[in-house]
């Protein structure tokens, strides 16, 4: 009998840290990033990486391959050394998913 109490007794418990839990972390709101890190390799027509500062544009699609740009960011003097570079997109112009939704 008191084995069937104890068991009990914590399953209650468990309940209750468990619906404690669930209530908090509904009232915990994340918040949605602005902005995405971004980085990539870029070569020459050879494949030889690129030692420059060069502007470039990033453009988001709904589509694999055609359609019209939902999201387009200019991002000017942008440093890539020995191939790789590093932008934050939404730096320049905010990116909302619902743009890209509709």
């Amino acid at each position: 009998m008191k084995g069937r109490r104890v068991i009990r007794v914590l399953s209650i418990i468990i309940a209750v840290i468990m619906l404690c839990g669930s209530i908090t972390a509904g009232d915990t709101k994340a918040a949605i990033p602005q902005t995405i890190n971004y980085q990539g390799y870029l070569t020459d027509n050879s494949g030889n990486p690129i030692n420059a500062t060069v502007s470039m544009t990033f453009r988001i699609y709904t589509v694999a391959s055609g359609g019209t740009a939902q999201w387009t960011e200019p991002q000017s003097n942008v440093p890539v050394n020995n191939g790789i570079y590093n932008v934050v997109l939404g730096s320049n112009k905010r990116y909302s998913v619902c743009e890209v939704a509709e």
